[in-house]
């Protein structure tokens, strides 16, 4: 529910509006309750290097009118540099005009923590935000 309540992390994690997901891929499922005409996806998620916080390496979004058969509705990577220690926001969005009632996004973890960084070989953290679907009832 915390990633689709309306309520946007910024770029510092210790608001507590972000979900921390530790060293594990992410999959999730929304029912739109209906039919439904789906033009864009779109993820928040945080960098912030320093407390072990990697943008993940990309998102993959798939739709079904049933729940059961899955087609692919698109990806998103992105080309920020992991190395900068600022901490941001990213959005990845993903456009594509589909008829669905389901959708399942997978969030692909970054990985072990760099060679250079202190914690180099440990888990990484994925910090999400905000799962936001524009969509019409067609």
């Amino acid at each position: 529910q915390a990633l689709i309540d309306g309520i946007e992390g910024g770029n510092q994690f210790q608001t507590g509006d972000w979900q921390g997901f530790w060293g594990e891929d992410i999959v999730g499922q929304v029912d739109l309750k209906g039919i439904n005409q789906v033009q864009k996806v779109r993820l928040g998620a945080l960098r912030d290097i320093r407390p072990r916080i990697f943008l993940p390496e990309r998102l993959d979004v798939e739709w079904s009118l049933d729940g059961e058969n899955w087609n692919a509705y698109g990806t998103a990577s992105h080309s920020v540099d992991q190395g900068i220690e600022e901490p941001i926001r990213h959005d990845f969005i993903i456009e594509n005009e589909v008829r669905a009632r389901f959708l399942r996004f997978s969030v692909k973890n970054h990985g072990p923590l760099p060679a250079g960084h202190l914690g180099a070989g440990n888990p990484s953290w994925t910090f999400l935000d905000e799962l936001s679907i524009e969509c019409t009832t067609p």
